[in-house]
């Protein structure tokens, strides 16, 4: 665990320094960088992979649905938001 903060802060802070406040040895960091994962670590980072895929398509999706820059809406006259905001800005600029 500490030596896992330690990477993960590396490029804020000396590792050096960080073993020391954290009670580590310095030569015990690096050789546990040169350790391969687990097969668990291995599976861990697959799982989080996955989920981040699988929240990533369903915001995706979300916005398309509710979102939709190019479905109609009866408030501003059956023009889809970008046709809107196009139209409206047209007005602005003309002074209307």
């Amino acid at each position: 665990m500490k030596y896992a903060f330690i990477r993960a802060h590396r490029e804020e802070f000396g590792i050096r320094a960080m073993c020391r406040v954290l009670r580590v040895h310095f030569s015990g960091f690096h050789a546990w960088l040169k350790e391969p994962l687990s097969h668990r670590a291995q599976e861990d980072v697959r799982q989080t992979e996955l989920i981040r895929d699988d929240a990533r398509r369903d915001v995706f999706e979300y916005i398309e649905l509710f979102c939709n820059s190019k479905r109609k809406h009866t408030n501003n006259g059956m023009q889809s938001p970008v046709d809107f905001e196009a139209r409206q800005l047209k007005l602005n600029t003309a002074g209307v």
